[in-house]
């Protein structure tokens, strides 16, 4: 928050409204949309602990006040609406966004923090790019991604971010960026089960079942695929909300699914619990 405080403040101080409704509607979308919400997905919906949710539902609520009030002068009737039901949501007196005091930005000692994290989002955009020339989707695992040594020491809190962002199993440090594109049977097999996962996720979906409901999955298989879900089962029902996992047909099936690996193809069914 504090670089774009900095940046929305200065920016209107010097008559250059432009600038500073365009910064911050970058920094809602690209760095708390698409990154800090979608990294803490699982947190909201499948938290650890109650503190693991009470903690991420108030940095999230923290950074959408502060937005809302540097947003006012910009859309100040749809600002005073956010600002509002935010205030309800965490049971403060309510009164007017407009009359709140302007964000002011702390210093910190988050600034190194977010160098570093622009490192890894640098990163992961250069990986991607790897994989995409590559023609391999995200969901397939691969062994190792190697970047250019770096001055700065980054945590391994955000190498293991790194790692989950571009689904390798290891970050190394080299010469160049260069990421390792073999596929083994394991991590192939891995990958596979990604698919399936993604799959049984957006049935849910098409089924208008909430992410609370829980569901009874049906995956029937042979072969090759009949042996992937055995093994896998205990983790396919932990992450898709299932009850249970039966390799035989659902007999009222809400949601029905062909899936096509390769040579071999899978019949997924789900119902509710």
């Amino acid at each position: 928050m504090k670089g774009v405080t900095e940046l929305v403040t200065e920016n209107l101080n010097g008559y250059e409204p432009v600038v500073s409704a365009r910064a911050i509607e970058e920094f809602l979308i690209k760095d708390f949309s698409q990154w800090y919400l979608r990294r803490s997905r699982r947190r909201f919906q499948k938290p650890e602990n109650e503190k693991e949710l009470r903690e991420v539902s108030a940095v999230s609520v923290y950074v959408l006040l502060e937005l809302v009030k540097l947003s006012a002068p910009f859309i100040p009737f749809f600002a005073e609406i956010i600002f509002q039901r935010l205030q309800r949501r965490v049971g403060a007196k309510e009164m007017s966004v407009h009359m709140m005091d302007w964000p002011v930005a702390k210093k910190t000692s988050g600034v190194a923090l977010e160098l570093q994290m622009d490192k890894i989002r640098a990163w992961t955009a250069e990986a991607m790019k790897c994989r995409a020339e590559a023609g391999i989707k995200v969901r397939q695992p691969l062994v190792k991604f190697q970047i250019p040594n770096f001055k700065f020491q980054i945590p391994k809190e955000l190498l293991e971010i790194l790692k989950d962002e571009i689904n390798v199993k290891e970050v190394l440090w080299g010469d160049e960026f260069l990421l390792d594109i073999k596929i083994t049977p394991d991590l192939k097999e891995e990958g596979m089960v990604r698919e399936l996962i993604r799959n049984i996720q957006e049935m849910r979906k098409d089924g208008s079942f909430t992410p609370t409901d829980r569901i009874e999955v049906s995956l029937v298989a042979i072969g090759i695929m009949k042996g992937i879900v055995e093994r896998w089962s205990a983790i396919i029902k932990k992450e898709v909300g299932a009850k249970n996992i039966s390799l035989a047909p659902l007999r009222h099936p809400r949601v029905e699914r062909e899936i096509p690996f390769d040579e071999n193809k899978l019949t997924a069914a789900i119902a509710k619990a």
